[in-house]
């Protein structure tokens, strides 16, 4: 059920949820603003930079202490809308952290075999290039032995 078919006993007709485009959801009432208050509420936010930007320090914390207030209001809230609610049955709480449990180990063990066979490819690409140094070291090593013996022999 929905916090609002939990709290009401009904539930929201599919007409009521078409009919309001962009509702804000008050318990179990769908409040629609007009354009007057959408307009209304950009001139004010508007003001409320410019005085933002000219405001004392003094202002600036009322302003802060204003937001605080009401971020704790809606909190509150929130934590009684959803206290008045029962709790999910144990075993529907344990089906859903066995299936967290499920897919994590399952994550891990596909992320485990994915870093593994990369890190072999690199662990072959790596031994490929040291062959590969070793070699080149040799025949250096050789054509500066034939290049030592001309010029001894040349002396």
């Amino acid at each position: 059920k929905l916090p609002s078919e939990r709290k009401t006993g009904t539930k929201a007709s599919n007409t009521d949820a078409e009919n309001v485009s962009s509702p804000t959801q008050v318990s179990h009432l769908k409040i629609q603003p007009s354009q007057s208050e959408s307009v209304a509420n950009s001139d004010t936010s508007s003001e409320r930079q410019d005085d933002s930007a000219t405001s004392s320090p003094v202002t600036s914390q009322r302003k802060i202490e204003e937001d605080a207030r009401a971020e704790r209001d809606a909190r509150d809230e929130q934590i009684e809308m959803f206290t008045s609610l029962p709790p999910l049955p144990t075993s529907r709480t344990a089906e859903h952290l066995l299936k967290f449990a499920q897919t994590t180990t399952q994550f891990m063990n596909t992320f485990q075999a994915s870093v593994d066979e990369r890190l072999a490819a690199c662990s072959e690409k790596i031994d490929r290039l040291e062959q590969q140094v070793c070699m080149l070291e040799s025949r250096n090593k050789l054509e500066e032995g034939d290049n030592e013996e001309k010029c001894v022999t040349d002396a």
